[in-house]
């Protein structure tokens, strides 16, 4: 819908992810890079406290199956690309227009970043933040 709009003249500019991004350039609209400074970017595995009790061997299955494609990504990039395009339906020509990210093994980020997003989010949003670091992270699905 952000692109369309962005197409339509609607909005002036959009923060898009790819192959989003990809497609408005195929377009003929202008895509703009901005570096990550970060080494971690907002990016989550999310499980519930009873998933984590009661499916502990399905999510360790998922962290191995997530690993081993970071792994085949790392080998061969155009892995990725054409599975978006195939799987999203993308026009071929997108493929090497695409900026993908630098995929990483499951981990966790250090408690200094983590902090880093419980300041931000008390500064907008208002809020106190008291989950302590240990509570927002679960170390047993990450092999060392």
């Amino acid at each position: 819908a952000r692109l369309e709009m962005i197409k339509a003249g609607k909005v002036d500019m959009a923060s898009l992810p790819e192959p989003v991004a990809s497609m408005g350039q195929l377009s003929g609209l202008e895509k703009r890079v901005y570096e990550n400074k970060d080494e971690f970017m907002p990016e989550a595995m999310v499980f519930t406290e009873e998933a984590l009790r009661k499916k502990e061997k399905a999510i360790a299955l998922f962290h191995e199956a997530f690993n081993k494609a970071v792994e085949d990504i790392q080998k061969d990039e155009g892995l990725a690309r054409d599975i978006l395009i195939e799987g999203l339906k993308l026009d071929p020509k997108v493929r090497d227009l695409m900026i993908l990210p630098q995929y990483h093994k499951t981990r966790l980020p250090d408690e200094e970043y983590m902090q880093e997003v419980v300041d931000w989010i008390e500064k907008v949003q208002g809020i106190k933040i008291t989950v302590k670091y240990e509570n927002m992270v679960e170390r047993k699905f990450i092999n060392p």
